[in-house]
């Protein structure tokens, strides 16, 4: 018995719109600066997970291959945030003020002082 096609085809998957090679998240990864311990420890995978991704053996999430162009400096995505682009550990807006994490750790005392 054949199974019915969906409208994406026989198999039923959607086509790839933003497919990574290897080399080009090996690429990424080298411009970031980061090795492929250091590139697992950031995307939350194994280092094999991070080998099979380069060697093309699996396929690459497109999620991953964009963080990495953010923690290299890209420009974040979104009107909102036009102009603003993150580089290592900072923040930089357009006028090119960087901020640090450290540097707004007490944000979280506004949720408190709301509460009480």
């Amino acid at each position: 018995m054949r199974s019915k096609p969906s409208r994406h085809g026989t198999h039923g998957k959607t086509p790839r719109r933003h497919a990574v090679s290897g080399f080009r998240f090996r690429d990424m990864r080298l411009s970031c600066g980061l090795s492929s311990p250091a590139t697992a420890k950031v995307l939350h995978v194994s280092p094999r997970t991070v080998h099979n991704w380069e060697s093309g053996t699996v396929r690459i999430p497109y999620a991953a291959f964009k963080l990495l162009r953010l923690l290299r400096g890209g420009e974040l995505a979104g009107v909102a945030w036009k102009g603003w682009r993150l580089s290592r550990d900072t923040l930089y807006s357009p006028e090119g003020h960087g901020f640090k994490a450290s540097d707004h750790a007490w944000w979280s005392l506004f949720g408190e002082l709301r509460s009480q």
